[in-house]
């Protein structure tokens, strides 16, 4: 793991093991990183760039987020999806290419899992 451009405090790597971070990366504070996790560089001329991770991230086992993209404040992303456009805050995404799959309410009134508001499944 390169030494990202800033890393936020709370950074919680649960299993070490394959992950790879490029130095121009962002990281917010309170972010989970799991084994197999790449970040990191993509595109080419004024699309090049490397992710903004937001605050209160999870990053599942073997996810792939790359490019000039914006990951919002408490996103969810699953094992093995791949990330390359930006993703709203409070979004959970699957999958590969990752699509959200729902949205989850953070006011603690909810199981934390934004199953119960399926109204915007499927849309980005």
């Amino acid at each position: 793991m390169r030494v990202p451009q800033k890393i936020g405090e709370g950074l919680y790597i649960g299993h070490f093991g394959g992950i790879m971070v490029g130095g121009n990366v962002e990281i917010g504070s309170n972010v989970s990183i799991s084994q197999g996790v790449t970040i990191g560089v993509f595109g080419r001329g004024k699309r090049r760039g490397s992710p903004i991770v937001g605050n209160n991230v999870y990053i599942g086992p073997g996810a792939k987020v790359f490019g000039k993209i914006r990951v919002g404040n408490n996103v969810k992303i699953g094992a093995n999806a791949v990330i390359y456009k930006n993703i709203p805050d409070n979004a959970v995404v699957v999958l590969s290419p990752g699509f959200t799959i729902s949205y989850f309410d953070i006011s603690g009134e909810s199981d934390g899992l934004g199953l119960e508001d399926t109204s915007r499944v499927g849309k980005t």
